[in-house]
């Protein structure tokens, strides 16, 4: 079995989607006046010339760089943003058994479904923490064999998302590229 780590990735992809997420925020914020009303009374308030027009060319780039995201992720399906906000995204995390996998993970139907038949009153996400680290104990016999089935069943599926939704991305990045060029 491929793992995800495995296989050739686009990373620049990867790292536009990371960067979207969870760091475009504070490269497309606003600034402060504050040096600039440092700058003016340093100047002794001079009045008339030409009105400062200078753009931080950092945001000028970061907007660049998040419109052509953004523009690429319209053209994917939600389930593959979904996919992808969950891999990429604030707050994704791995666990053993699941590596790259895992945020991907719950969002599975076999993942769904286990957690169903196993009548867990816990939420999916907390079950799946349970039964990945139940597999990663020391004593590989602490947890039976339908556990392994089933963690392969959901690995299985949530590299299979991830891979349809990072291609996806990637091609729609290639799209928008191509109009803006």
């Amino acid at each position: 079995m491929m793992l995800v780590s495995d296989q050739p990735r686009d990373s620049r992809a990867e790292a536009d989607l990371r960067w979207y997420w969870n760091w475009s925020d504070g490269d497309l914020g606003l600034h402060s006046s504050f040096p600039a009303m440092v700058a003016r009374i340093e100047c002794g308030g001079r009045t008339g010339g030409a009105p400062i027009t200078d753009i931080d060319e950092r945001c000028l780039e970061a907007a660049t760089r998040a419109r052509r995201i953004a523009r690429a992720l319209e053209l994917v399906t939600e389930r593959q943003r979904r996919v992808l906000f969950a891999a990429f995204g604030p707050g994704a995390h791995l666990l053993p058994g699941l590596g790259r996998a895992t945020p991907v993970a719950p969002l599975t139907p076999a993942a769904q479904q286990a957690h169903l038949a196993s009548g867990s009153s816990r939420s999916l996400g907390e079950w799946l923490v349970r039964l990945c680290w139940r597999l990663a104990q020391a004593d590989p016999k602490a947890a039976g064999a339908v556990d392994h089935v089933t963690i392969r069943a959901i690995e299985s599926q949530a590299e299979a998302m991830l891979r349809d939704a990072a291609g996806a991305f990637a091609s729609a990045q290639c799209i928008t590229r191509r109009k803006a060029a």
